[in-house]
């Protein structure tokens, strides 16, 4: 769930190992398909979708959940936020003739929470929120006490934060009739976790804090993945990582079980692979 800006040809220092800060390159898929190696490829093939997972495995999914999720955004269209995308990256003088925005549904990002086992007080980190999708899913859903995302464009992330007002002031309103609500379970835990959500360039931010880590990085250049993998040197042990179809090389990671998991797209009913890490 991210807008994904690129551009091939903008100026900035060579990537090295501490000092890549040239901007996001991204390519859309047409322009640059997923290149995994064989052995890759093979997992990708052998699991099955994990939106299509048992509603009964599902402990933190509920209709009702989605409901309050889709509330936050029923004005809002993928197809429109994508054109904004574009137009806003020519506002900045990033020319591109290629754009992508892509996410998954709520309950893809909900099953696909579940398979890392959050627990209770742990941080989510979204680098490249777009609309703040993924984060308020996990806040919904999940047992953390914060969720944090970081999104470059201003207009896209706009959006993330009228969402983010509308969960907060829900949220505040829900604590309020939870001791004198009787009868079921509510909706709304009894600690809502606090969303963060902010623009600006996800490599000024400290992952360090970070236990969850959710990258949808479908355009994602090789050099800006190679930045990741020396970035996540630096996390600490026993965080995982979600790369939406970018595998990893960073040698402080080790595959989770399950390595990888197909995850349905919301906006186009294809699938990409999840490759899913811990750090050792």
């Amino acid at each position: 769930m991210q807008s994904m800006l690129c551009s091939r040809n903008v100026g900035g220092t060579p990537l090295s190992a501490r000092n890549y800060r040239a901007p996001i390159i991204c390519y859309t898929q047409r322009r640059q398909a997923v290149q995994q190696p064989y052995l890759a490829r093979k997992m990708i093939q052998s699991y099955p979708l994990l939106a299509h997972t048992s509603s009964t495995r599902l402990c933190s999914y509920s209709a009702e959940k989605e409901a309050i999720f889709r509330g936050f955004y029923c004005n809002t269209e993928t197809a429109v936020v994508s054109e904004l995308a574009q137009s806003e990256g020519q506002r900045l003088g990033i020319q591109n003739d290629d754009w992508f925005y892509g996410e998954f549904s709520f309950e893809a990002i909900t099953s696909l929470l579940q398979t890392i086992n959050p627990k209770e007080g742990e941080v989510f980190l979204d680098l490249g929120s777009g609309m703040g999708k993924a984060v308020l899913a996990a806040a919904l859903t999940q047992p953390f006490s914060e969720c944090r995302g970081v999104e470059f464009l201003p207009a896209v992330h706009a959006y993330a934060e009228k969402a983010a007002e509308m969960y907060d002031a829900s949220s505040k309103a829900a604590q309020g009739t939870l001791e004198s609500s009787s009868g079921g379970e509510s909706v709304w835990p009894r600690h809502c976790p606090q969303v963060k959500l902010e623009v600006g360039d996800f490599r000024a931010v400290d992952m360090t804090t970070a236990d969850v880590i959710y990258c949808f990085a479908t355009c994602f250049s090789r050099d800006v993945v190679d930045y990741l993998d020396m970035s996540f040197t630096v996390l600490k042990p026993g965080t995982r990582v979600l790369m939406a179809s970018k595998a990893l090389t960073c040698p402080d990671l080790r595959p989770w079980d399950p390595p990888v998991v197909q995850v349905e797209m919301s906006h186009t009913g294809g699938t990409l692979p999840v490759f899913v890490y811990e750090r050792i």
